[in-house]
């Protein structure tokens, strides 16, 4: 009577049966922990709670990234640069967007990978265009657009365009992934619409969801491209009025564009007294326009 029960084993659950420990869970049953590129051993990846995709899990190295300070100064980049002046909803950051952007890149190259194994896609390929959607917003400086368009042409700074690399030709759709220069429709669009209209309170028909799951990769002359079945195209065709109503409504706002001036004009006058330091430290400081050529 005055025996204590032994306290079963960690590894020893109800009615004998043998209890999961975290070396017997894999990656599917435990969403906060994810296999490496290799599927060698498991490590901690991070679920994010997105407005826009709900809980997003991001692989591991993604998490490396965003824990830069390169990737942290995207928290304080405006989405929409100035028309956060003439609309007060549009609070929304670079940081959000490159999570979501890397989140969808991830499931339309998952979606190719699934459905059509003859493409050869592997987990490689998916991790990199992951890191693509994640970091293709870093070279944004303040004012996003406004920065690029208005005040980098003002001070006749040039930017370079980099080839692609790291991919043969037969693998060229994987970089339409992201941006697609083509015809335009790309997960970078995506979840800045479905980002834009949530905060703005612009409805949005345009289902990005159906896309990836009609999404196809189809030899279109002689050159690999992403299409969609023809039933999508009603669906496509909303994309782009989306993509004109955020264009008449938001990037063309006569208001917005003024504040751009006035906020582009007082950059271009700070231009040559503010210096910003470079990798080097102090030692090396640029001016605006050089930091972010």
């Amino acid at each position: 009577m005055g025996r204590k029960r032994p306290a079963p084993s960690r590894k020893q659950g109800h009615c004998g049966k043998k209890r999961k420990t975290d070396e017997d869970r894999s990656p599917l049953d435990n969403p906060s922990i994810s296999a490496n590129v290799d599927g060698e051993k498991f490590l901690p990846g991070k679920v994010f709670n997105d407005p826009i995709h709900g809980h997003i899990e991001i692989h591991p190295l993604c998490v490396k990234i965003i824990d830069t300070p390169q990737f942290q100064r995207l928290r304080s980049i405006k989405q929409l640069g100035g028309k956060y002046f003439v609309y007060p909803g549009a609070s929304h950051n670079r940081f959000e967007h490159s999570l979501g952007v890397c989140h969808l890149a991830g499931q339309l190259a998952s979606a190719l990978k699934t459905q059509q194994p003859d493409l050869g896609i592997t987990n490689h390929d998916v991790l990199c265009v992951q890191i693509a959607g994640l970091c293709h917003d870093l070279g944004h400086g303040p004012f996003s657009h406004m920065f690029d368009g208005k005040f980098l042409p003002s001070v006749k700074s040039e930017i370079k365009k980099w080839p692609y690399k790291g991919r043969k030709e037969e693998k060229s759709f994987l970089y339409e992934i992201v941006s697609n220069k083509r015809n335009g429709i790309d997960v970078d669009k995506w979840d800045y619409f479905a980002r834009d209209c949530h905060m703005l309170g612009i409805k949005n028909s345009f289902d990005h969801t159906r896309c990836i799951k009609f999404a196809r990769v189809v030899e279109v002359d002689n050159v690999k491209q992403i299409c969609f079945r023809d039933k999508e195209a009603g669906n496509l065709y909303e994309m782009f009025h989306t993509r004109d109503i955020l264009h008449r409504r938001v990037c063309s706002h006569s208001v917005g564009n003024i504040i751009d001036i006035m906020i582009s004009e007082a950059m271009q006058e700070a231009n040559k007294h503010i210096l910003t330091p470079g990798k080097e430290g102090y030692n090396h400081t640029y001016h605006l326009n050089r930091r972010f050529k």
